[in-house]
């Protein structure tokens, strides 16, 4: 199944647009256009004189200023199509396509050069220079955790490479002990990256499984459909989309579902649960999985809290507080119809 390709960002179309300006001729591109231009000395093509240095001047003259014009038209259009493409996409969206870096992203790249540094600091014996350097390591730390809870964003592709460190949530082992995936399943995946753990998962499913993949970024979605195409798997599906909207499936759709270092990537976690609850079937399963080193951590118990108060209930709760593969489960249908008083 191929992946519906969105159109180009603005900033895409407006670098193409300056880089033609830059190097095509700007007059006549005005001239093309029908556009007011400046007026350069005529020279007849059948004259075997040379030009002079001051029909020359004016040419050169003549041809910044329509290059001058064209500049300022383009950045005008630019600044039109940024407002309209932040309203249409969101800021965080439209500045992941645009090759913008998260603050929190830069805050814990800054958190580890700092880290590093105040190792080293005090291991040469500065002493003082190494606490100014810890103090300065906690700022960023909290800063980091600030700017994602302010400013929830996806991922951004172009930064993928880091998704090949190890952590401890996302191995294999882990993961199918707690998702316990059987062959001929439906399961969904919210946020598969570049599909490490997805082709691994759908092979788990077997030739009669199905792995949907969910993401808002095309190029992660890409990346997850090559991957599997080099592993020689088929039974992936690429659905693109917002999380934290309506989840384009019929109701009680999947098996099971999974989030690993994601659901603090969502603008809205609560919608986004609803939805996961209204896709699953009854006693689905869905794993969440968190890790303390990632800007966008999600402590257990706001997870627990969240997930209940949509209708799953923990049981199991997958490690320790700062690195954990949480799995929740749905009610029965019998169950989810019933009032909380019935259930009690």
């Amino acid at each position: 199944m191929t992946v519906r390709r969105r159109d180009h960002c603005c900033r895409h179309r407006a670098a193409l647009r300056l880089w033609t300006i830059l190097n095509a001729d700007p007059l006549a591109i005005l001239r093309a256009q029908g556009l007011p231009h400046p007026e350069v000395p005529h020279v007849d093509p059948r004259s075997t004189r040379a030009p002079n240095a001051r029909t020359e001047r004016h040419e050169v003259s003549a041809s910044r200023r329509a290059r001058t014009a064209l500049l300022c038209s383009a950045l005008d259009t630019d600044r039109r199509l940024w407002r309209g493409c932040r309203s249409r996409c969101g800021p965080s969206l439209c500045a992941l396509r645009c090759g913008a870096v998260r603050r929190h992203d830069g805050a814990f790249f800054a958190t580890v050069a700092f880290l590093a540094g105040t190792v080293t600091v005090l291991s040469l014996g500065y002493y003082v220079l190494g606490l100014v350097l810890a103090v300065v390591t906690l700022a960023c730390v909290g800063l980091a955790r600030y700017w994602s809870r302010k400013y929830p964003s996806p991922f951004p592709a172009y930064l993928r490479g880091i998704l090949a460190i190890p952590d401890v949530v996302n191995t294999p082992i882990l993961v199918r002990r707690a998702l316990k995936p059987q062959p001929g399943e439906r399961i969904l995946e919210v946020g598969p990256g570049d599909g490490r753990m997805a082709v691994r998962v759908a092979r788990w499913l077997g030739p009669a499984g199905v792995l949907d993949v969910f993401d808002v970024q095309h190029r992660m979605l890409e990346l997850t459909m090559r991957r599997a195409g080099r592993k020689g798997l088929t039974n992936l599906r690429p659905t693109q989309g917002e999380a934290g909207a309506e989840l384009p499936y019929p109701d009680g759709t999947f098996d099971a579902a999974y989030l690993i270092t994601v659901l603090g990537e969502i603008p809205d976690r609560d919608v986004a649960l609803r939805q996961l609850h209204r896709v699953l079937r009854a006693s689905g399963r869905l794993v969440v999985g968190e890790f303390f080193l990632d800007p966008d951590f999600t402590r257990r118990r706001e997870l627990r809290r969240r997930a209940e108060a949509v209708g799953f209930t923990l049981v199991d709760p997958g490690g320790p507080g700062f690195a954990y593969l949480a799995r929740f489960e749905t009610l029965p249908y019998n169950h989810r119809s019933a009032t909380p008083e019935d259930r009690t």
